[in-house]
């Protein structure tokens, strides 16, 4: 038996989780979602970043102040709910820099740079509970990720390229509260803001002022589309 995971069951026992208590080693190995959130929790331990296929952790609305060991390094984490609980600043920074480090897998050139690229990403999004997977960015080929949320749900695209600053990622998406963001995140963590379509333009009193001023609204905003379109934004 994996200790490891007695250890996570006989805690799942204490706290009535009943979706742990009866899954096998083999069955805990292959879990995708966990949901654990509102039981009143103090504590997760350790255990739970075995969880190796683990996709989604719902833990909000607990009173837990210290996150597991390990949780910033499961591969395959795209969503973490951690909302509504004491969640200590120290714990927290010590869960950005595990997702920083660099695993096996990812020991290529990129490395460090794809680490911070990883926790930048992650702060920013932490409202929206979206992380980037290792194994969804280990190739660095563009993709896609995002809650699925069926009152709110959030598709964030993404593309990853070099310049003379390094690596980076450009993301963009549209949130109904957030409105549209277009960003890149460079290897050292800066932020730089890109172009996105303008919702409204500018207007005149003067009618021959205006059709200027809304011709040149929307030259500009095709401009931009063909920005997005090129980078695979566009396609909502």
């Amino acid at each position: 038996m994996n200790l490891n995971f007695d250890v996570l069951r006989a805690w799942a026992k204490k706290n009535h989780i009943n979706q742990l208590q009866s899954l096998s080693d083999e069955q805990l190995l292959t879990l995708k979602s966990l949901d654990i959130s509102a039981k009143k929790l103090t504590l997760l331990p350790d255990s739970i970043s075995q969880l190796a296929q683990l996709e989604e952790l719902c833990m909000q609305n607990n009173n837990i102040k210290v996150l597991p060991k390990g949780l910033g390094l499961l591969a395959n984490l795209e969503t973490l709910r951690m909302f509504g609980n004491p969640i200590t600043k120290k714990s927290e920074d010590n869960f950005y820099a595990e997702l920083t480090q660099a695993t096996s897998q990812h020991d290529f050139g990129f490395v460090d740079e794809l680490g911070l690229i990883r926790a930048t990403f992650a702060r920013y999004f932490s409202y929206w509970n979206t992380l980037l997977p290792r194994t969804a960015i280990a190739d660095l080929k563009p993709g896609a990720v995002g809650n699925k949320d069926e009152c709110w749900p959030l598709d964030i695209r993404y593309l990853f390229g070099e310049n003379d600053r390094g690596l980076y990622i450009d993301y963009h998406f549209e949130d109904r509260r957030a409105g549209e963001s277009h960003n890149r995140i460079y290897g050292n963590g800066d932020v730089e803001r890109l172009e996105v379509i303008a919702p409204a333009r500018l207007c005149s009193n003067d009618p021959v002022k205006d059709k200027g001023l809304e011709a040149a609204y929307h030259i500009e905003n095709s401009r931009i589309y063909e920005i997005l379109k090129s980078k695979g934004f566009a396609s909502y």
